[in-house]
């Protein structure tokens, strides 16, 4: 009824949708349209005050409190139904599934860096909540190393080098400088890439991967046997972005297996079942011409940075392993 404040509402909710999308970054990759999507609530809130505007407009007319009421239910009603299945998430154990594997897979007094949002949040709550693995030092929680992890570090150089809370570039020489001054089990989402001359390996223990140290070993062990899932039905997904990148890093860890193993075929089989999980994704086809790549795969890898280009001609990453490639033939 005050128009100037509406507009203004308005004005506030666009610049919310699209200002933080930029500011951020944002291009149209698959996981960064799941993120930024939670930037569109202030634009979802102010059109169901709007909506509620038109309603009362209607209801004041002569005759239109009844049109008012039928429109309102049809507002409420009609999304619940077509959205329900969709949203219900009774039995949706996908995150919960893959951190109790995960937890599983790890040697007692583990530590365990998980790399992004579904890999520690789920851990954190089994472990806080329910009480699952309290041996486990969970060594990422909130996108930072924890202090804890690096506490004996010494401040001179390293600490003073990496300010109070280390990059991501600097993970390698911190995991570098555990290895020396831990006896812990060590365990990473993400296989790191190690400074050179410390002599460490990288193991793959199911959907983690272990750090050995020089004449460390890992006994032999059927994860995939041990692993409980409720569900590993893509249709079950429902389109959750978690889910999905949950059923696309299960195919890419099994892939690497296989090519390890020699078995070619089957690698390439799994690997082209984890980009049916995620779709086509820029990022995603360069991390699988990557895999392919280390296996020796070469035209197979040139493949796949071709077509990420081909999506997304200035993806500097693909653009280079495609030349490194190139370099190598």
């Amino acid at each position: 009824r005050q128009l100037a404040y509406g507009l203004f509402l308005c004005a506030l909710a666009f610049t919310t949708m699209a200002g933080f999308a930029f500011i951020q970054n944002f291009n149209f990759n698959k996981e960064w349209l799941w993120v930024m999507s939670v930037f569109n609530i202030p634009g979802y809130m102010v059109t169901a005050v709007s909506i509620g505007v038109a309603l009362d407009a209607v209801g004041r007319l002569r005759g239109g409190r009844w049109l008012a009421m039928a429109a309102a239910a049809v507002c409420v009603v009609s999304p619940l139904a077509q959205h329900w299945h969709h949203n219900d998430k009774s039995e949706h154990y996908w995150a919960r599934d893959y951190a109790m594997n995960v937890l599983n897979s790890l040697s007692p007094n583990a530590i365990y860096i998980p790399d992004a949002d579904h890999q520690s949040f789920p851990a954190v709550y089994l472990q806080a909540v329910e009480g699952v693995r309290p041996d486990v030092f969970i060594g990422r929680k909130c996108g930072y190393l924890e202090p804890a992890l690096i506490a004996g570090m010494p401040e001179e150089p390293m600490r003073a080098a990496m300010g109070e809370f280390p990059r991501r570039r600097d993970e390698p020489r911190i995991i570098a400088w555990l290895l020396e001054n831990t006896d812990r089990p060590i365990y990473m989402s993400v296989p790191p890439r190690l400074p050179p001359g410390t002599g460490a390996h990288i193991a793959q223990a199911g959907l983690v991967y272990r750090v050995l140290r020089p004449g460390e070993t890992m006994a032999t062990r059927d994860y995939w046997a041990g692993y409980q899932w409720h569900t590993l039905d893509p249709g079950d997904a429902r389109g959750d972005f978690t889910a999905e990148l949950i059923l696309y890093e299960i195919a890419v860890a099994r892939a690497k297996e296989r090519l390890r193993a020699g078995d070619t075929q089957d690698g390439l089989a799994l690997l082209e079942e984890a980009l049916g999980h995620y779709g086509c994704d820029p990022v995603v086809l360069n991390n699988i011409g990557v895999i392919c790549a280390k296996a020796g795969l070469y035209e197979a890898a040139g493949r796949y940075f071709r077509e990420a280009l081909s999506l997304h001609p200035r993806q500097s990453a693909a653009r280079r392993n495609l030349e490194l490639l190139e370099n190598r033939k």
